[in-house]
């Protein structure tokens, strides 16, 4: 069984290779993601959790326990 929120093409060619009469089941026909931007930034190794704590500490949702 394979499953993924995201199913990137390099794992359907894993998967028809080796599973070719599989059963697929997609739950989504059209994927809409109306009103979500997506960002990258190239970081040094070192400096990806100092970005992502501050990130998250601008998101008021989420709460640091």
């Amino acid at each position: 069984m394979l499953f993924s929120a995201t199913f990137p093409i390099v794992v359907k060619g894993f998967k028809d290779k080796h599973i070719p009469d599989c059963h697929e089941i997609n739950l989504m026909d059209e994927l809409t993601l109306i009103g979500v931007t997506q960002y990258y930034v190239y970081l040094e190794e070192k400096k990806k959790v100092d970005v992502l704590n501050y990130l998250f500490s601008k998101v008021p949702y989420i709460h640091n326990y």
